[in-house]
């Protein structure tokens, strides 16, 4: 597997909600309008993040045809899961509703924790998304107090397959480093929950997903596709020496992984010198493309890659 790199397709609008980051770009086909519309979390001054969308030409993935003036999805009130940022996961069409999967961020009074859960929102009749409920569709659960993000479903006949980053038990302490801006980080993986029920919720039983880390401290945002009946998988994973690498790896059942080359590495300058992160892979037309972050979770903007 090995990637072109094509460049930046996408900064932030540098409006209000768009002062820095396109961040976790999450691709979907939108054939009707003949177009790939990429969901991202741009920040504000204080560091905010609220979705917005940039829509791309479908005969040309890196040709930027429009972009949101403001956030289809907002933060959420004061003291709620989401009152400090939302990003997206996921978008696609389910027994005729939009949905859109997202993430929470709520701060909290302890340095450098954060709060992180998925919840959903539906697009109505004037095509804005609502949320569903001001508390999160994926809540904290024991062994995940503080971690339940960035989730990945797959529907197979009337199973729900939900993949998503799950917190772990431990802090590691990378002390004075190049790569980090912080002396410590949370630990965490990947976890699955399969369920017959039409969306997943909190009380659903997950499983750790093995065969993933190697030598990583924590990966997560997994982005999954099933293709001749392997599960292939591009998520993102961090050491005390890396910053941020995409990785892949291919299962038979979705929960044992065998880690591959992800063919796409840091560039010796540029927007993605310092780390690769947050890939998401789409075909069109046979040819399969991967929106991804670059340097600073994607502060630039977003980066495109076709498969060669």
């Amino acid at each position: 597997m090995k990637w072109k790199k094509l460049g930046l397709v996408c900064r932030p609008n540098e409006k209000w909600w768009s002062k820095t980051h396109c961040y976790v770009p999450t691709p979907e086909i939108l054939s009707s309008l003949g177009v790939i519309r990429v969901y991202f979390s741009s920040w504000d001054k204080d560091w905010r993040g609220r979705i917005g969308y940039a829509n791309f030409d479908i005969s040309d993935p890196s040709k930027l045809i429009y972009q949101s003036e403001g956030p289809i999805l907002n933060i959420g009130e004061r003291g709620t899961f989401d009152s400090d940022g939302v990003l997206p996961s996921q978008a696609f069409y389910d027994n005729g509703k939009h949905l859109l999967y997202y993430v929470g961020i709520q701060r909290t009074c302890i340095d450098k924790v954060n709060l992180a859960f998925v919840n959903l929102a539906i697009e109505d009749k004037n095509k804005k998304f609502q949320k569903i409920g001001g508390i999160p569709l994926l809540d904290r659960c024991v062994g995940e107090e503080f971690i339940r993000s960035s989730s990945y479903v797959i529907k197979e006949k009337d199973v729900t397959m939900m993949w998503y980053t799950s917190s772990e038990t431990g802090w590691v302490d990378y002390g004075k480093s190049s790569v980090h801006s912080w002396t410590s980080y949370p630990t965490y993986g990947i976890s699955l929950i399969t369920t017959k029920r039409s969306y997943v919720n909190t009380f659903d039983k997950s499983t750790r997903c093995t065969g993933l880390k190697k030598d990583y401290i924590a990966i997560g945002r997994p982005w999954v596709i099933k293709e001749n009946k392997v599960y292939k998988m591009w998520y993102s994973g961090r050491s005390p020496s890396v910053a941020y690498d995409l990785l892949y790896a291919e299962s038979k059942d979705g929960i044992v992984w065998e880690m591959k080359d992800s063919g796409i590495e840091k560039s010796d300058d540029g927007y993605d010198s310092e780390m690769v992160c947050f890939g998401a892979v789409i075909s069109v037309n046979g040819t399969k493309y991967m929106y991804y972050n670059g340097n600073r979770h994607g502060k630039d903007g977003i980066l495109l890659a076709v498969l060669e």
